[in-house]
């Protein structure tokens, strides 16, 4: 099989801190060449994003290599999944944009990847954006003020205080359902 090493040096903004290992373009090529020594791949070409280049030309230059006819069966590897871009959505958009070319995708550190690997990755609680936890934090201290989160259950309605008020005539409708 012919390989690919796309190499970049973002920082993950939206992974925690420690995901991913520190790695220069050169310790990512160097890792490029020992998996593809021991899976057995033939390395055909590198692509990299140094981390300020945010037009990510490295990118443009492997979709436009993978878009040529008669390239072969082709697995692009990478160091990490957090690697094909600097924000964890933009990881999964340059991922989908790879697969659809009808690539492989290879992390060096987790393996190959396929679409149910990047839900586990997506969803693991270390790789949860800062913007999410200051979300749920807000939400549960709301909740433990005893604040309406969204729409109100059935017999209930928002009150001025944004505290549940009763509706007597859906609770009596409420009280019957559970006599029943």
């Amino acid at each position: 099989m012919r390989a690919i090493g796309y190499f970049s040096d973002y920082a993950p903004s939206d992974l925690a801190e420690g995901t991913v290992e520190a790695s220069n373009l050169a310790n990512q090529n160097d890792e490029f060449l020992r998996l593809c020594d021991a899976n057995g791949y033939q390395p055909v070409a590198s692509f990299l994003d140094p981390g300020g280049a945010s037009d990510r030309p490295g990118l443009r230059q492997l979709l436009d290599y993978l878009d040529q006819p008669e390239k072969g069966f082709i697995a692009v590897v990478v160091s990490a999944f957090a690697r094909l871009g600097p924000e964890r959505a933009e990881a999964a958009r340059t991922y989908f944009q790879i697969v659809g070319r009808g690539a492989q995708i290879v992390s060096v550190t987790e393996g190959p990847l396929d679409d149910a690997r990047l839900l586990q990755i997506w969803g693991q609680q270390n790789g949860e954006s800062k913007v999410a936890d200051r979300v749920r934090r807000g939400m549960r201290s709301r909740a433990i003020k005893g604040h309406v989160l969204g729409r109100p259950p059935y017999g209930y309605r928002v009150g001025s205080d944004r505290r549940l008020q009763v509706v007597e005539e859906e609770a009596a409708v409420v009280r019957l359902i559970f006599r029943l």
